[in-house]
């Protein structure tokens, strides 16, 4: 698990230096592109990477977890050193293409390797872990990109993304293992569900992750532009403020994880989701930098309660044998709101009013906690999660 920890938070603070810092920033203020264009940069990068999850599970299922791996870093680092020079948005808009194709098959590998080493009785937990990992390297990047940007330059922080993901080759190449051989063709794994059942509660739960990505995803264009347009701080100084949530958030996931597994998917999923809504909701009511700061401490715990939650729900239900196809498709559901929302909330932004990309995200946040509130009636309870993750699977040693 250590050699993919190191790797996921350097490829996250690179992710959130470009989606939330470096790309909106450099777009409006260099290339003197509209807010819209922005987000459809965003939008091309996600849609590029929601397209190639699940073909690059598929692969991670037959050629392994590690080679996948290694190819969408390589496919990472080439656009990053071209979009230094660019002059034109249409050609800025393809190479982030390409550096979604890269990350489309990075994050299926990962997923991957993580079901085939640990047990359902361990999946909160472990999600946890990985979500916190995952969070702190996103919570550092547009932390990172301020701060860079406003005591650097733009080439200079493209040079630093790039020197990072390169590092994240290296780590790969050299000390990953490959996880598939780990498992075998005749493990029971979770084939305890019928087919019919199965396809129901994935339904189910990939309905819940997109509505709750597109809800998060509106502010991915918009996050920087919110501090310097409606609180009215400088790069460095939102920077500063979006580390008190992020910080917290990332303390939060692992107990989170650990609470899901010992009390079970659902109420974690449902607390979590509500209390995103009322943090959604509650944003026009003031710029205070205090109380701003409070709600979005409150929205990341509600955060880190359902996300591990969610994630382990789906790892639980998915078949040993089709696990990357199926983790590829699932990671596919959740880009898919990634890749809608950062266009939608960078128009509703420039279109419609500065908070409404907000109060749009309360809504699908709402609906979503509504659907998790039914996942009884389809997903077996805490107690039978408990149960089935205590039976031996198939004397397979690490099931």
């Amino acid at each position: 698990m250590a050699v993919f920890l190191i790797p996921i938070v350097l490829l996250e603070i690179v992710h959130g230096i470009e989606a939330m810092a470096l790309f909106p920033l450099y777009l409006t203020e260099v290339l003197n592109s509209s807010v819209t264009l922005v987000g459809a940069v965003i939008s091309t990068y996600l849609i590029v990477d929601v397209v190639t999850r699940t073909p690059a599970g598929w692969l991670a299922d037959r050629w392994g977890r590690k080679p996948i791996l290694l190819f969408g870093i390589l496919l990472s680092i080439a656009p990053l050193a071209l979009m230094m020079d660019v002059q034109s948005p249409r050609t800025f808009l393809l190479l982030s293409g390409l550096n979604g194709l890269g990350a489309g098959c990075i994050w299926p590998a990962i997923y991957a390797a993580v079901a085939d080493t640990y047990q359902r009785s361990q999946r909160g937990l472990i999600m946890g872990l990985l979500s916190t990992v995952m969070l702190g390297g996103l919570a550092m990047g547009p932390i990172t990109g301020n701060l860079l940007l406003g005591l650097t330059s733009y080439r200079a922080t493209f040079l630093i993304c790039i020197a990072l993901v390169f590092l994240v080759f290296v780590i790969v190449l050299s000390l990953a293992t490959e996880t598939k051989m780990l498992r075998q063709d005749g493990a029971a794994g979770s084939t305890e569900y019928s087919l019919r059942s199965v396809t129901g509660e994935l339904v189910l739960l990939g309905v819940i992750a997109l509505l709750l990505t597109v809800s998060l995803a509106f502010l991915l264009p918009i996050i920087s532009l919110y501090g310097a347009q409606v609180l009215l701080v400088d790069k460095v100084t939102m920077g500063i403020l979006l580390a008190i949530p992020g910080g917290i958030t990332a303390l939060a996931l692992l107990p989170a994880g650990h609470l899901a597994d010992r009390l079970g998917r659902k109420l974690p999923m449902v607390a979590g989701l509500a209390l995103l809504t009322v943090c959604f909701g509650g944003a026009p009511v003031t710029t205070n930098l205090v109380v701003v700061t409070t709600g979005a401490t409150v929205a990341g715990l509600g955060y880190a309660l359902a996300v591990p939650a969610w994630n382990a729900l789906a790892m639980d239900r998915i078949p040993e044998r089709t696990r990357g196809l199926l983790l590829g498709a699932v990671a596919t559901v959740q880009g898919v709101g990634l890749a809608i929302g950062p266009v939608v909330g960078g128009y509703l932004w420039e279109q419609v009013h500065h908070y409404a990309p907000f109060l749009a995200g309360a809504l699908l946040l709402l609906v979503a906690t509504g659907l998790s509130l039914r996942v009884g009636a389809h997903l077996h309870s805490a107690d039978n999660l408990s149960t089935i993750s205590s039976i031996p699977q198939g004397g397979n040693k690490n099931e």
